[in-house]
């Protein structure tokens, strides 16, 4: 194995709770050669004396205003030296033999850009219970943007990647607060980069705690809809082969948005978005017709109900 460098990036905003396990994570690393860059998005709760003090020079950290996930991610690929690039949120781990591991995969095999592995999830409240990462089914490899275009399916701190392709996409988009890992996963694929999910053990563990991106289906919805139309955009002309499946992408993903509205209790808005859907992309329309025709009759609670009811009916009895 060549000597090369892999820069751990763990951006942080008053995650003193959970930054010390995923720095911990990074340092126990058997991989000889990392270095690990802390970057504090202007916390206020004490976070680099009390890194100074636990790690010293072991840690290299650095202090920005606040501006969010990807400005923080952004100013440590500035600082980064490293060949390899690991990505690491402060909530989260990787185990042990990841780097080792997928630093010999992509020296081994030039031709692939992005290596991955499997990811187990915990609760934050329960840490030792530890379950699949939901998207397992659509792991793939080689060409994935088709794949992602339909479900963006790996975890960011899953992956290791090569410095020269995160350079050639570019930034972390820093307009969006959701979705940041859909938009630079789904940007390193169309622009050619090649992954390989690495079957075996699982080397990355997913924190789900309260408060997190995820936990707002309606921003997360609408940053979807917003990045699946920025990669639409980036496709210059109108003949692209995979122009076709990003526009039924999109409707589909505008139909799940107009539904997370409804569900806050924007009905009417919620409605429009569903009804546009449908316009974009008229697969599997039978759900989504049945919610505009019964919602304005019988209100959003109802309507979930009947759909639920008809749905579970369906699974116990298949229509033959």
């Amino acid at each position: 194995m060549k000597n090369s460098l892999v820069s751990v990036i763990i951006p942080t905003y008053n995650d003193r709770r959970w930054l010390g396990a995923a720095v911990d994570s990074a340092l126990a690393q058997t991989y000889p050669r990392c270095e690990v860059l802390v970057v504090d998005d202007g916390s206020t709760d004490g976070t680099g004396e009390w890194l100074a003090s636990r790690c010293g020079s072991r840690v290299r950290y650095f202090w920005k205003e606040n501006g969010g996930l990807s400005s923080a991610r952004n100013l440590g690929l500035r600082y980064a030296r490293g060949e390899y690039i690991q990505f690491l949120d402060a909530d989260d781990l990787i185990l042990p033999r990841k780097l080792a591991t997928h630093v010999q995969f992509l020296e081994d095999h030039p031709e692939y850009q992005v290596v991955y592995c499997h990811s187990l999830c915990f609760h934050d409240e329960n840490p030792e219970e530890l379950f699949d990462w939901w998207a397992r089914k659509f792991y793939s490899s080689g060409d994935v943007l088709a794949d992602m275009i339909d479900q963006t399916f790996m975890l960011t701190h899953a992956a290791l990647t090569r410095s020269e392709w995160v350079e050639r996409v570019g930034d972390f988009d820093e307009e969006l607060s959701n979705c940041v890992d859909g938009d630079f996963w789904l940007r390193l694929a169309n622009a050619g980069a090649r992954f390989y999910f690495l079957p075996g053990e699982a080397m990355a563990l997913y924190r789900i705690r309260p408060g997190s991106q995820s936990a707002d289906s309606v921003k997360q919805r609408g940053a979807m809809l917003t990045v699946l139309s920025k990669l639409e955009k980036s496709m210059a002309h109108r003949e692209h082969p995979r122009r076709l499946k990003i526009r039924r992408a999109i409707g589909r993903s505008q139909g799940y948005y107009g539904l997370a509205i409804m569900d806050a209790g924007e009905t009417y808005r919620g409605w429009q978005q569903v009804a546009w859907s449908l316009v974009r992309d008229f697969r599997w329309p039978m759900p989504r017709i049945a919610r505009l025709l019964l919602t304005p009759l019988l209100g959003w609670r109802r309507t979930q109900k009947i759909i639920h009811r008809v749905k579970l009916s369906l699974t116990k009895n298949p229509p033959v």
